[in-house]
């Protein structure tokens, strides 16, 4: 008994919590079952339905656009030919209708550009072109253009069959069958050789002399034998007719099945697309207006030409020039709009371009040049940079292979302090004063030879100084000082040898004898006048004899000098 109370109880709960709620799915359980609401009755009310609830308002349109959308897009991934062929008739027209104003845009401004010209013949296709009504270019067009369309095609696409022709009795035929076999042999070695997709057709090939044009549709496709060159709008009209054809004959297309025999009241629409035009043969003459204007047209460009062709060849002699400069490297000689660029390498010791710029013939201002800095081992640039570092105007300089060449005359200082510097130049390893003069070895030579100049002479048979000739050897002696100290100061040493001889009267023995003491009284001499440097006395007697014009016996009996200058520490002394 309590498990039967507890039952009533549970459901007196339920009854309570959810009793309303089962009340209303009772009644629409109910309703449901007494409608009888079938797949077939529900497809019957459905288009009531969706269209009372968009007289309401658009919540339903919202609600399903995402998933049209979505279905759409999953359609055109997996197959956009349907859609293709779905909107062709649609597209045909309205792309060609853009293209035709596009057209008639570009006519009139060509109508714009040439409505001046005032030839004879242009006057008289002005007034064809008011007759007909139509723009003055598309008269000029039609008269300048020659083609012929000689046969059409209209072939089913899937099968290659041919479903339609027109002829032109007068041209020479074509197989249709061969035209169709060929474009598609074309088209098959074209998807082979380059990959090409099968959205991707072939639009034209040639057969001889004949173009072929092909226009492809999702049913059919038609091709058009053309002798000479023809315009855009011919394809225009192909793709006309051919739009035309599938909105004519969509459902005959569909169910192609190999009889060709409704397709013939297409031919009115394939003759519609056989044109011919033919280009005016008589003479045409020139307006003055458009004469003049060639040739002013023409003069421009020959001055132009004239002018930038000789600006490029200043240009090229310029960079030559600039290349050729020692210590110069050019990398690169660009134009940019209307300035000169050159840029390289350059020695700090290269020669200023200034010069090169000026006889140049170019705009000073519109030369630029960007260096970046490098050492030059070029032989001039070499000899430059050893004039920057050494200086003196007297002395020049070569270069041959490592070695300065240094030519000129110049103090004995400098030459030593050259001899200490050139060796560190960059592309010197020696220098070579051989052929430089020392300015204070060349004074010193002259008081040397000023010194030798001075003659010493004694009475006969005597070798016995006299008063007068004391003044002279004092004389002497204060020179033979001054040289010897300024050797020393050189580095050099200063040695005297006194050479005293006798006239050839007499013995040779005694005039040996003679001559030596000569000598001998002439060193003492300038010892006491307190000469110090080196002093060498030797006779020679009359074995060598002065031979001075006017100078006579009295000459040889007579104590000369002779100066030796040597460097200091020459082992050879």
């Amino acid at each position: 008994m309590p498990a039967r109370g507890s039952a009533d109880e549970l459901a007196e709960l339920r009854r309570l919590l959810v009793g309303a709620e089962r009340a209303e799915i009772d009644k629409i359980k109910a309703r449901l079952g007494e409608m009888g609401l079938t797949v077939d009755a529900l497809s019957d009310l459905l288009p009531a339905a969706i269209e009372a609830r968009n007289r309401r308002d658009d919540r339903l349109g919202q609600a399903l656009s995402p998933t049209i959308e979505h279905s759409l897009r999953a359609s055109v991934q997996r197959n956009p030919r349907a859609l293709v062929d779905a909107i062709f008739p649609v597209m045909g027209p309205a792309i060609r209708k853009a293209i035709t104003e596009a057209m008639s845009g570009l006519i009139q401004s060509l109508n714009t550009a040439i409505e001046h010209s005032v030839s004879w013949r242009g006057l008289k296709w002005r007034m064809e072109a008011l007759r007909a009504g139509e723009s003055f270019a598309t008269v000029v067009l039609r008269h300048t253009l020659l083609f012929k369309v000689d046969q059409v095609f209209l072939f089913h696409r899937e099968t290659g069959l041919l479903l339609c022709e027109a002829i032109d009795q007068e041209a020479l035929q074509q197989n249709p069958d061969l035209v169709s076999a060929m474009a598609t042999a074309l088209k098959d070695f074209a998807r082979d050789s380059f990959n090409t997709g099968e959205a991707e057709d072939l639009s034209v090939f040639k057969i001889g002399e004949q173009v072929v044009l092909v226009e492809q549709g999702p049913r059919g496709t038609l091709m058009a034998l053309v002798q000479g060159h023809a315009p855009n709008e011919v394809r225009t009209v192909l793709q006309a007719v051919l739009e035309g054809i599938h909105s004519d004959f969509m459902g005959e297309l569909e169910t192609f099945d190999g009889d060709a025999a409704p397709f013939e009241l297409a031919k009115p629409s394939l003759e519609r697309a056989m044109q011919m035009r033919v280009a005016d043969q008589g003479k045409r003459g020139i307006s003055p207006v458009l004469g003049i204007g060639l040739a002013v047209l023409v003069g421009a460009i020959a001055l132009w030409l004239f002018f930038s062709i000789r600006t490029d060849r200043r240009w090229d002699r310029f960079v030559a020039s600039v290349h050729a400069e020692p210590g110069v490297v050019v990398v690169d000689a660009t134009r940019d709009g209307g300035t000169f660029l050159v840029s390289g390498l350059r020695d700090p010791s290269a020669a200023d371009l200034s010069s090169l710029v000026a006889s140049s013939n170019l705009p000073a201002e519109e030369i630029a040049f960007s260096w970046e800095p490098y050492v030059s081992l070029d032989s001039t640039i070499v000899a430059r940079r050893a004039e920057a570092a050494l200086g003196r105007a007297t002395v020049s300089y070569r270069t041959s292979g490592d070695t300065l060449y240094a030519v000129g005359e110049a103090s004995n200082a400098w030459i030593e302090r050259a001899r200490r510097i050139a060796p560190s130049l960059p592309g010197v390893a020696t220098l070579d004063v051989g052929a430089l003069i020392d300015l204070d070895l060349r004074a010193l030579r002259a008081l040397a030879d000023s010194i030798e100049d001075e003659r010493i002479t004694f009475a006969v048979g005597s070798a016995q100084l006299g008063f007068d000739r004391r003044r002279v050897v004092a004389d002497v002696g204060t020179r033979i000082d001054a040289m010897v100290s300024r050797a020393a100061e050189l580095d050099h040493v200063g040695i005297v040898e006194l050479i005293g001889r006798a006239d050839s009267v007499g013995a040779e023995s005694q005039n040996q004898l003679l001559s030596e003491a000569r000598a001998m009284v002439v060193r003492d001499a300038l010892r006491a006048e307190g000469v110090q440097g080196a002093l060498e006395a030797t006779g020679v007697g009359s074995t060598s004899p002065l031979m001075i014009a006017g100078g006579g016996p009295a000459l040889n009996r007579s104590v000369s000098f002779r100066v030796r200058l040597e460097p200091a520490g020459d082992e050879s002394r």
